[in-house]
């Protein structure tokens, strides 16, 4: 067959195709639209006397020139986009006197303002621990201070008592310090019902947090998931529960719709095996709230990890791990936040706490799984194990080889006091 084929070919006469350059005179069916839209589009730059032919004379290369209005040139015209017209009431880039007029002396604080400010926003994220930790710790063995006075906030409790106990509490409760509580107040949080202490709604919450994830099967995860700087502290959760040896797995609440859904664990639709931890500060963070409902029958469990206990969001899920900075807006003047900046909603606090309740959960986890009465050379050969690199991997593992700790370490005790530089 191929070789009739080959035959026909080379008996049969080549017949030249006529090639014929198409002139603008000839008319060409598939352009008359684009031709009647150039002659629209030049009508305001061409003069009443000219005639439509000179554009269907034309090549179609010419036809948008940078005289006609192509959509390049009709943005630059536009008199909101002009810049000679625009008057942007903004500031410049990096500028922070916000566009007001002020002297050179305001704009220009003294080292011991910066220094004050500076100090003050640490010592309010570390009051955000203060209270965290207050709130977390039981009844029988409250949290104290050096010289032996227990640390109660009066804020504690539901933003609604908060509320109603401003009056009685002055200034203590809207200015957020630690101070001893009376002696028919509760401790930690809790409540005294006939000289009996209940544990507070926080401890409650976090014990029943630890046996939710303990709960889970041997090849059971934990995915931690959260937008904004939530989602920055929850990418930190999950690198500490790796490293002490628990799996974690980052879920963006986002891509999870798009297909990272498929990090959870599908070997059992009718018993899920992972458990998700979902951050925000407020509770009703819109992109959690869209994940939840298609996320809720593929894992195990749903802890929220928020303030408000109340929440959307905490009321949505089986465990609620808190993440409050002891400062709630219900008992707050109005403008002001619950962050280190009281004037400024930047999440600073709020983070804090979060990052702090994480680190609770996972050493907590990671030393039942080893055992809770082992001791620290068994811990830290675990931890070994996940984190043999850098120079905690070295000293960890010269100590699993019996090596002695030189005296450069960090993790050595220093031979003498440091002398005081006068």
């Amino acid at each position: 067959m191929a070789a009739h084929a080959h035959s026909y070919l080379t008996s049969s006469p080549a017949q030249p195709f006529a090639l014929r350059r198409r002139q603008s005179s000839d008319p060409a069916p598939p352009l008359p639209s684009l031709f009647a839209m150039s002659a629209l589009s030049q009508q305001s730059s061409t003069s009443p006397g000219s005639s439509s032919a000179s554009d269907e004379s034309s090549p179609p290369s010419l036809l948008f020139s940078s005289t006609s209005a192509s959509p390049a040139s009709s943005l630059s015209s536009s008199p909101s986009l002009d810049p000679k017209r625009s008057s942007l009431p903004f500031p410049p880039p990096f500028s922070l006197d916000a566009g007001q007029p002020t002297s050179a002396a305001q704009s220009k604080p003294s080292p011991t303002q910066v220094a004050v400010y500076a100090s003050n926003i640490i010592r309010n994220e570390a009051y955000a621990l203060l209270a965290l930790a207050a709130r977390l710790a039981p009844a029988a063995h409250p949290l104290h201070d050096e010289d032996g006075a227990y640390f109660g906030h009066t804020a504690s409790a539901s933003p609604s008592s908060s509320s109603s106990s401003s009056d009685d509490s002055g200034e203590g409760s809207q200015t957020g310090e630690l101070m001893p509580p009376d002696l028919d107040e509760p401790v930690s949080g809790g409540t005294r019902r006939d000289d009996v202490l209940v544990e507070s709604r926080t401890n409650v919450a976090f014990r029943q947090c630890v046996d939710l994830c303990t709960s889970m099967p041997g090849h059971g995860k934990i995915l931690v998931t959260g937008v904004g700087k939530s989602g920055i502290a929850a990418r930190k959760m999950v690198a500490t529960f790796c490293s002490l040896g628990v799996q974690a797995v980052f879920l963006h609440p986002l891509e999870a719709l798009h297909g990272d859904l498929g990090v959870v664990c599908p070997c059992s639709p009718s018993s899920p095996c992972d458990t998700l931890l979902m951050i925000s500060h407020s509770g009703a963070t819109a992109e959690l709230m869209r994940l939840l409902p298609i996320v809720r029958p593929r894992v195990r469990s749903l802890i929220a990890v928020t303030r408000d206990p109340d929440s959307v969001l905490a009321r949505s899920c089986h465990g609620w791990l808190d993440a409050g900075t002891g400062v709630y807006p219900a008992g707050m003047p109005k403008g002001t936040t619950d962050e280190a900046d009281s004037a400024l909603p930047a999440p600073t606090s709020s983070v804090v706490s979060a990052l702090a309740i994480g680190d609770a959960l996972a050493l907590t986890l990671s030393r039942l799984k080893i055992g809770w009465d082992a001791d620290g050379k068994e811990r830290r050969l675990q931890f070994f194990h996940c984190h043999p690199g850098g120079q905690l991997g070295i000293q960890l593992g010269r100590e699993g080889r019996g090596v002695d700790v030189p005296s450069t370490s960090p993790l050595a005790a220093p031979a003498s006091a440091p002398v005081p530089v006068a």
